[in-house]
């Protein structure tokens, strides 16, 4: 785990607390704890281009606050929360090279290229499942007391981008028992936080990008390939379906932006003991001179479409 600036060395003046594109749940419950911890500062929320439907449904449900593209330039600290690479920060990210003030991160993927942010601003464990599950971990050392809407919060994210636990490890139930004890919602009131009723055009997009589904078999694993899924929780629902690992394959057209993006179950995991990120990645970005992010059971790729 690198550095503790959330006790030791914490951002002053306006702070953005600010998500990766395509803020997930982890991403933006992990930034409303944040903002509840600084809550004597003037702390806002920001998220890069778009939120995705189950993070949008937890915002409205819990009235957290957040801003699609916010000016950079009124901040004096910046905190990213999850953003690993300056290609997730999307039309932000010339933005952010340019701000002048404090920059932090915060976040559990194996790999982080802010070179310009200093070791002491940083808060980084590729171990934890979810940056929820690092922040509890940071605060639970420091004897926090954590009140119940900030364990709910926690408690979201962890079951989110653990898959529902498919991808936890001993640590992760440890975390989650504590949280659902001061949590102000059972397990299953926090699952129906998670799930949201989409709209018409939302359904019709998420199957339209079906279609291009084509199941493998793969050294006696199942393995799925799909070519521009509406949201990266289809990939989630195919592993439920029985995949071993899902690849999505996603072209940006306004950002000129190749993404890869795949993601394993436990089985192929505990079978191949392949860290995606570090060991499938890494090897990926230095051929194809792209940047990459993630952790053992999810990874990707952005690369230039030029």
């Amino acid at each position: 785990m690198q550095g503790n600036f959330l006790f030791s060395n914490q951002p002053k003046g306006k702070v953005l607390l600010l998500t990766h594109r395509t803020a997930d749940p982890d991403a933006i419950c992990s930034a409303a704890f944040l903002k509840t911890v600084f809550a004597n500062k003037t702390v806002e929320i920001g998220v890069p281009d778009n939120i995705n439907a189950p993070a949008k449904h937890i915002a409205e449900q819990l009235e957290i606050i957040y801003i699609i593209n916010p000016d950079l330039s009124r901040f004096d600290s910046i905190v990213l929360v999850e953003a690993s690479t300056a290609e997730m920060l999307g039309s932000l990210a010339g933005s952010f090279k340019d701000f002048k003030g404090t920059k932090f991160l915060v976040g559990h993927h194996s790999n982080y290229s802010h070179a310009e942010i200093p070791e002491k601003n940083k808060s980084v464990d590729a171990k934890a499942v979810s940056t929820t599950e690092l922040l509890y971990r940071l605060y639970k050392k420091e004897k926090y007391k954590f009140k119940p809407v900030q364990a709910s919060l926690l408690a979201l994210g962890l079951i989110a981008d653990s898959a529902q636990f498919l991808n936890a490890t001993s640590q992760t139930f440890l975390s989650m028992h504590d949280l659902l004890e001061k949590s102000q919602y059972s397990y299953n009131e926090l699952l129906a936080l998670l799930s949201q009723r989409q709209d018409f055009g939302s359904k019709i997009a998420g199957l339209k990008s079906l279609r291009s589904l084509s199941v493998w078999g793969l050294g006696g694993f199942t393995a799925v390939t799909l070519s521009n899924p509406s949201d990266t929780a289809i990939l989630d629902n195919l592993i439920f379906l029985g995949a071993d690992i899902v690849a999505g394959l996603t072209i940006h057209e306004k950002y000129k932006q190749v993404v890869l993006t795949v993601h394993a179950g436990n089985y192929w995991t505990a079978q191949t003991n392949l860290d995606l990120s570090k060991t499938v990645f890494k090897n990926l970005a230095h051929t194809f001179s792209g940047s990459f992010g993630g952790h053992a059971a999810v990874g990707s790729l952005s690369c230039s479409a030029q």
